[in-house]
This record gives C-alpha cells, sequence and structure tokens, in this order.
C-alpha cells in the first residue's frame, strides 16, 4: 500500500506517528490542541477578575469559591459559591454578572453566615 512499516510490525498508524498527507507527524503534536482544551489550559484571570469585582463589591458579599472553564468555542461555564450574612435570590446575584461576555452556562451558591462576630462595621 506504499506506508511503511514500523519496526514493531504495525500498520501506518502504528507506534507515536501516523501519516498526514505525504508528512508523517507525531500524533502527540496533533492532539495537543485538543489536551488542552480538555485540561482547560486557558488563562481566565480577566473574567476571573470581573465576576470578583462584580460580586464582591455587593455589601457583605464574599467569593468562598469560584470555578470558571471554557465550554465549545467562545463560551464559559461557572460555578460561584458566595458567603453573605444577608443572603439575597440565587437571581440577584446572576444579574450581577450578566455584563460579563462569554458566561453561559452559570450556578450560583449562596451560603449564610451566622457567625456576627465577622461583619464589619
Amino acid at each position: 500500500s506504499g506506508h511503511a512499516r514500523s519496526a514493531t510490525g504495525g500498520g501506518p498508524h502504528s507506534g507515536p506517528y501516523s501519516d498526514a498527507g505525504s508528512r508523517r507527524v507525531r500524533c502527540a503534536d496533533r492532539t495537543a490542541g485538543s489536551a488542552l482544551t480538555l485540561l482547560d489550559a486557558e488563562d481566565h484571570s480577566e473574567t476571573t477578575d470581573q465576576i470578583r469585582s462584580a460580586i464582591e463589591s455587593l455589601d457583605d458579599v464574599q467569593i468562598a469559591d469560584l470555578h470558571l472553564w471554557r465550554i465549545g468555542a467562545a463560551g464559559r461555564a461557572c460555578i460561584l459559591s458566595i458567603v453573605t450574612h444577608d443572603p439575597r435570590p440565587v437571581e440577584y446575584y446572576k444579574r450581577q454578572l450578566q455584563q460579563i461576555p462569554g458566561i453561559d452556562h452559570l450556578t450560583v451558591e449562596v451560603l449564610e453566615c451566622r457567625d456576627q462576630g465577622c461583619r464589619t462595621l
């Protein structure tokens, strides 16, 4: 068939190489982009900073946990846990993030702090 066999006797796609047209390409090189997507190696610091600023600028609200990752070509998903002494409905906190582009899926968990000693005056 014109394909060279590997030293182990396998076919053209054996081992760490595969044929891509007329040139040989390391499989690891071809899948590097997919692996980075699966591992979400993208820097989300700008969007994370925007989320922190929007939420923590609210009176008596602190972010306990924040996860942000890429979904699709331009979208992101976010899970946000916040702590406050005076919880509001989840929709209130979601509205605070509407102006941040690219957040397609947002989950907000609101935890009530019952320790009055930690309130700042």
